[in-house]
């Protein structure tokens, strides 16, 4: 018998509980209340080829949410949190960083660093803490980016970085001259997850991007194998369903095809740790925070200590392995993509 890999774009519908919302319509994958007390559906939508929440929230709502209460109510600790993991988020942004310096030089050399003109200019879109930024200028790039938390834009900008407190579309508008050189880098982790036209944000970064230039993505690795088992093994909440912060939902698959069609070569697909395999060793994170902060450290230490072993081409090779599996058996918490513009 031939297995429906759930819930995939592709495979034959499991539900005949069909949404519609302003041209949005799709086979239902959940119905949950918000954070904000909305009643949200998760839906594969036919038009966008894309799970996503409907309804989407307007781009005005969201501004002031991500401005004045995201962190504040739901991430009070959220640069605590980064800071106490500094060497770790340095550790993979620098081989972000790396793999496009590669593309943007057309040179797999990737030991010989000082080789390497640095006069590039990278945007980091969402840049929180700031990190990625830090790690960017050591390397010797000129760091902008977009981060509409002011408080965090001051951190960034104490760091000397050109950061600047409003959303892709008012920097679109306001700050950045058509037909200017534009950029070489963009960056933007776990930040497509939140935005309500994931398309048109892929398309303003292709615009904004010098012919060569690259983009880095990551976001969720969300209705996946191990998710779903985890689901059915210990009864467990679709943890991962979190409107109105997380408005999509992506595989491997649908990213891919989202990147592709805003007209970028993808050049990197990648997974990272499968937390979920912490479940299956007996560890119930979902809901449990404390728990949840142990298994991220052990994380942390397994990548650290691999990396200290020389051993991260391996690891790397193994996230890309996770990933090449068709439909819903890609494994990682996390997809990373990286792509270029010819």
């Amino acid at each position: 018998m031939t297995e429906i890999r759930y819930p995939e774009h592709g495979s034959p519908a499991r539900s005949t509980d069909i949404y519609e919302w302003q041209g949005h319509r799709g086979e239902v994958l959940d119905t949950v209340q918000g954070s904000d007390g909305l009643e949200y559906r998760v839906i594969r939508c036919q038009g966008c080829i894309l799970t996503h929440v409907a309804p989407i929230p307007s781009d005005d709502w969201l501004e002031d949410y991500y401005r004045s209460r995201f962190y504040q109510s739901s991430k009070p600790d959220y640069v605590s949190r980064y800071e106490e993991d500094r060497g770790w988020w340095q550790l993979w942004h620098q081989v972000t960083i790396n793999q496009a310096l590669m593309l943007l030089r057309g040179s797999d050399a990737h030991a010989d660093e000082q080789s390497w003109e640095r006069t590039y200019h990278c945007l980091d879109i969402g840049t929180g803490p700031g990190i990625f930024l830090d790690v960017a200028k050591r390397s010797g790039w000129s760091t902008y980016g977009l981060e509409i938390n002011k408080e965090l834009q001051q951190r960034a900008l104490g760091h000397e970085h050109l950061v600047y407190a409003k959303s892709l579309q008012a920097f679109l508008t306001n700050d950045f001259e058509p037909g200017s050189p534009g950029f070489d880098f963009v960056h933007a982790y776990e930040v497509l997850e939140h935005v309500p036209q994931p398309d048109v944000f892929l398309e303003q970064c292709y615009e904004m991007l010098k012919p060569g230039g690259v983009i880095a993505i990551t976001v969720p690795n969300d209705y996946s194998t191990l998710q779903m088992a985890a689901c059915k093994q210990f009864n467990l909440p679709r943890w991962w369903v979190a409107p109105p912060e997380h408005l999509n939902y992506f595989s491997p698959k649908t990213l891919q095809l989202l990147i592709r069609r805003s007209g970028f070569t993808i050049r990197e697909l990648r997974g990272t740790f499968p937390l979920e395999t912490f479940l299956f060793m007996g560890r119930p994170y979902v809901g449990n925070d404390e728990i949840g902060r142990v298994c991220h450290h052990e994380r942390v230490r397994y990548e650290m200590n691999m990396a200290k072993a020389g051993l991260m081409d391996w690891l790397l090779d193994q996230y890309r392995h996770n990933v090449e599996h068709s439909y819903s058996y890609a494994v990682g918490r996390e997809i990373v993509a990286i792509a270029q513009k010819e």
